[in-house]
């Protein structure tokens, strides 16, 4: 029987050809140019990292090496490519237009830089479609740190829903402040019309994910902590509550602390 292979949560920044980003991080002098490809892997790939928010801190590295359009571009060409090579009929990639801004591009630029470089790559391989999500993120104390970058982000997804991007999400260290502060960007998404998924439990306490299931989102990211709690993983069981996550040598491969995790609906076991 002929099955359909989709991936639902693919990180851009965690999926790049690593030859085409070594070579590119010394042309953009993201790395100092006597770096070896080996010194320059094991800066990417998070080996001896303690927990996973060590590990996300390799991100930078990649985020890095994707600050001008036509880099953006490339990256999420290559990308749907080698998605369509490997028999994928559907793939969601996701990144954050906010963490593409340091060398003068707007977030909707680099927005559409990734539509552009995935859509290029479809029309050459009609077989896949990919859709993109724009992650509001996590950064500082609080919501408060980049609360104007977020706003931003759910306006240029808003403009370019429909013609490339397929929703919203929330990603980065979702530790910081009170989970619950980003109810209201969610509301404007919502308003909107945009859908939207939230990273949670992926790290700290499974109650992120309970705040999650609040804000009403179409699935959420990770949910990985919510299996450590009972009361908490049946409520998102008597909610159907669905989550997708991937194994992360995929998008998270640069971090080697998290367990094999797969997509579905919370439901209970069988007795």
């Amino acid at each position: 029987m002929n099955t359909a292979r989709i991936d639902l949560h693919l990180h851009l920044d965690g999926s790049l050809y690593l030859p085409w980003a070594y070579e590119t991080s010394l042309k953009r002098h993201v790395i100092p140019e006597e770096t070896t490809f080996e010194q320059y892997y094991d800066l990417v790939f998070a080996k001896n990292t303690k927990d996973h928010s060590e590990s996300i801190t390799k991100f930078a590295l990649m985020c890095a090496v994707l600050q001008e359009r036509e880099d953006l571009y490339e990256a999420a060409y290559q990308l749907t490519v080698t998605l369509a090579e490997k028999g994928l009929y559907y793939a969601e990639i996701r990144f954050a237009s906010q963490q593409h801004t340091e060398r003068g591009m707007s977030q909707k630029e680099a927005l559409q830089a990734v539509i552009d470089g995935a859509q290029a790559a479809m029309k050459e391989h009609p077989e896949i479609r990919v859709g993109i999500i724009n992650c509001m993120m996590h950064k500082g104390e609080s919501a408060a740190a980049n609360w104007q970058e977020n706003v931003e982000t759910i306006a240029v997804t808003g403009e370019l829903l429909g013609k490339g991007a397929v929703g919203l999400d929330l990603a980065g260290f979702e530790n910081n402040g009170d989970f619950r502060d980003y109810a209201p960007l969610f509301a404007e998404a919502k308003k909107r019309g945009i859908p939207y998924t939230i990273h949670a439990g992926e790290m700290g306490i499974g109650e992120h994910v309970l705040d999650a299931l609040d804000m009403g989102p179409a699935a959420s990211g990770m949910a990985s902590t919510a299996c450590r709690k009972r009361s908490i993983w049946m409520r998102c069981c008597s909610h159907r509550f669905p989550w997708k996550s991937v194994y992360p040598p995929m998008s998270n491969g640069i971090s080697t602390t998290q367990p094999i995790r797969c997509a579905g609906c919370l439901r209970p076991g069988r007795k």
